[in-house]
């Protein structure tokens, strides 16, 4: 469900020393992250026996992984009450349905949880806002950044019945200064689940490419 292996991009003129210099910079970070303190987020004992583990991850700086941080959002009391308020007919607002944007704004993470997250990832790639409040947040790494970052060891796992191969970790804890920040991040621990295998973005998904890492599936799983 999580797009996984993607080819390294250009961001900037000279692309190898962009990427080399982030690679530096979230290392010697990283160097200190060790240190403080951490928080286990989301863990599993095993893959799902459909999925055979395939090994560890290759640590090229050329195998990159794009990972995506959801944000914790607020405001979803209040949403439901306004649901309620446009469903009642003797109500004055029934029928005046609020707009996506309104809905997004609603719920939208704090200022606080936006500014702390970007400014922690940003340390490590460029990072890429999914949604119009920002509760869906991307940044592209190697996977040993990744690891390191995310306290987690990637394996590859293939799919027994169709082949198809993803790269998942049965474990990943956060830094304590954007744990309180973030709901998850992905890929990590979850799978996807049969019926997504059976798409037509199925290869797609696995290759890292077309439209199937979009925040109404990403929210999905």
């Amino acid at each position: 469900f999580f797009v996984d292996k993607i080819e390294p991009t250009s961001l900037f003129s000279h692309p190898y020393r962009m990427k080399f210099s982030y690679l530096a910079l979230g290392f010697s970070l990283i160097a200190g992250l060790a240190s403080a303190g951490r928080v286990l987020k989301e863990e599993r004992k095993a893959a799902p026996r459909v999925w055979e583990e395939q090994g560890p991850v290759g640590q090229s700086p050329d195998e990159n992984i794009k990972l995506t941080f959801f944000l914790k959002t607020e405001g979803r009391d209040a949403l439901e009450q306004e649901f309620l308020e446009r469903s009642n007919p003797s109500s004055p607002s029934y029928g005046k349905w609020l707009s996506n944007d309104e809905v997004h704004a609603m719920v939208a993470p704090s200022y606080e949880a936006v500014e702390k997250v970007t400014e922690f990832l940003s340390r490590f790639g460029e990072v890429n806002s999914k949604t119009s409040n920002s509760d869906i947040m991307e940044v592209v790494v190697s996977f040993e950044l990744a690891e390191k970052l995310l306290d987690a060891s990637y394996s590859t796992y293939k799919h027994q019945e169709t082949g198809h191969k993803i790269h998942r970790t049965l474990s990943y804890s956060l830094p304590s200064e954007i744990d309180k920040y973030v709901a998850l991040v992905g890929p990590t621990t979850r799978f996807p689940k049969p019926k997504q295998l059976k798409t037509s973005n199925s290869k797609r998904m696995i290759d890292g490419v077309g439209s199937y890492n979009t925040p109404a599936n990403l929210r999905e799983l």
